[in-house]
């Protein structure tokens, strides 16, 4: 049957096809294989690198990630391997965990920071310096070899989650205590006009009085809301910093307590002891100096939406007293 054969050749000519396809797949694979020296200079690199703009990035080199997926589907497929790939597709859960762990660390880090308020960003500076000290050992230390990776992963999720926490309270207070009650601020009347009949110049005045004095008892309750909450989270961020400090030094004393049979360690936590007061000063200095800054600010800010809502009340007043001249004339 001529149709069945013509059928088995064009079989066996796929078959051959696709033999040789996987032959020359297989050859140029293997021709771009990398060495092992270059294996270990992709995993010795750091788990982080800087930008230019300064932000931390993922140093995964994604020729390895391609090589580890490549590698494990030839596998599947009973080509045979160097014995470097094969030790590397054993230990890929490794490497997929530990990329997608320092990947989440950094959407995470990169959430935190986004969650600070420009304006609130130096009062929460030293947490951020601390976060920033918890990851400096992945752009350098830490690569991706490193059996200790878990234990810094893990400490700087802590630092993260901790900041992450504390700023959502600011947040919170900033939202709902110190934006909303700045924008109810526009809404608050200091003046009444007639809307049908006519008013005598006495009872317009009257009524402006009460209104202005009404007016003026609502936004100095709120502008004192407004200061309580700067206060709060002024405070909030001070005794989150300081807090943490006074747990450093209690458990640094406590250890010397420990220790008190050896006197040149006693002298050595002493020094230590009034390195840290001095700088716990120091640092307690600069927090209070931007703690005054931004006391200055809102004030500031405060009296300029005071001064806007009483020249747009004065804007009003203007516009209608014109429009209502030139309807008599």
């Amino acid at each position: 049957m001529p149709e069945y054969r013509k059928l088995v050749k064009q079989y066996n000519d796929t078959g051959v096809f696709l033999m040789q396809y996987e032959l020359k797949i297989q050859e140029g694979w293997s021709d771009r294989n990398p060495t092992i020296r270059k294996i270990e200079e992709k995993i010795s690199y750091p788990v982080l690198r800087e930008t230019k703009a300064g932000d931390l990035v993922i140093n995964f080199d994604d020729n390895f990630f391609a090589l580890l997926k490549e590698s494990e589907k030839l596998m599947k497929l009973d080509i045979p391997l160097p014995s470097v790939n094969q030790f590397l597709v054993k230990r890929k859960i490794w490497f997929y965990e530990y990329k997608s762990m320092v990947e989440m660390m950094l959407t995470n880090y990169d959430k935190a920071l986004s969650s600070v308020v420009p304006e609130w960003k130096r009062l929460f500076s030293p947490f951020l310096n601390k976060i920033r000290a918890s990851l400096d050992p992945g752009l350098g230390v830490i690569n991706w070899y490193n059996h200790d990776w878990e234990k810094f992963t893990t400490a700087c999720m802590e630092e993260i989650t901790l900041f992450q926490n504390l700023i959502d309270r600011a947040n919170d207070i900033y939202n709902n205590r110190i934006n909303t009650i700045l924008e109810s601020m526009d809404y608050v009347d200091l003046y009444s006009l007639p809307k049908k009949e006519a008013w005598t110049f006495e009872k317009f005045l009257g009524i402006v009085k009460e209104k202005c004095k009404l007016g003026t008892q609502t936004l100095d309750q709120k502008s004192k809301m407004v200061e309580e909450a700067v206060e709060d989270i002024i405070q909030l961020a001070l005794d989150s910093l300081f807090e943490n400090t006074s747990d450093v030094e209690g458990t640094q004393n406590e250890e010397s307590g420990r220790e008190k049979g050896n006197a040149l360690q006693k002298q050595g936590s002493r020094s230590s002891s009034d390195l840290l007061t001095v700088n716990d000063r120091e640092q307690q200095s600069a927090m209070n100096k931007i703690a005054m800054d931004i006391r200055k600010n809102y004030s500031k800010k405060i009296l300029e939406k005071l001064e806007v809502i009483t020249r747009n009340a004065l804007k009003h007043l203007t516009k209608y007293f014109s429009s209502s001249v030139v309807e008599a004339q």
